[in-house]
């Protein structure tokens, strides 16, 4: 579904995955993608792995770079810079969807809250093409007696 017009458009039954998972797949050392550098995750419907790299330190924001490829042929689909180590994702077309939790940040001298988030970034050029909040449903207040 497009989220700015509502258009719907429809998948090859192949590339709708079975199930979602929001917990990160670690991929075994048996079954690493050669070519694939830094730790290995599997997308959502498992077509492509995610192979995540620390590339700066503190304090700069995107300090790991993501390297998407086709978990078949080993063929790099896109290059990232984020400030996440992971984030659930799955790539459909010309485009990587992903979660983002809930965070703050330091920009200049104020603080910048963002919430949970479902984003949408171009492969090609790693730009964000849009973000829309997700409610976050779990529970951070004190446990009852």
């Amino acid at each position: 579904m497009n989220l700015s017009s509502g258009e719907v458009s429809t998948l090859p039954a192949g590339r709708i995955p079975k199930t979602l998972t929001l917990e990160p797949t670690n991929l075994p050392a048996t079954a690493f993608v050669t070519g694939v550098p830094g730790v290995q995750f599997l997308s959502a419907d498992s077509h492509y792995v995610l192979g995540v790299e620390p590339v700066a330190r503190d304090p700069e924001w995107e300090r790991y770079r993501w390297a998407i490829h086709e978990r078949a042929s080993a063929k790099r689909a896109a290059e990232l810079r984020m400030h996440w180590s992971y984030a659930p994702f799955l790539v459909l077309g010309s485009r990587l969807i992903y979660q983002t939790p809930a965070y703050m940040r330091r920009a200049d001298d104020r603080l910048v809250e963002e919430s949970k988030k479902l984003r949408a970034a171009d492969l090609a050029s790693g730009r964000e093409l849009w973000a829309w909040p997700i409610r976050d449903t779990a529970y951070r207040g004190p446990i009852p007696h």
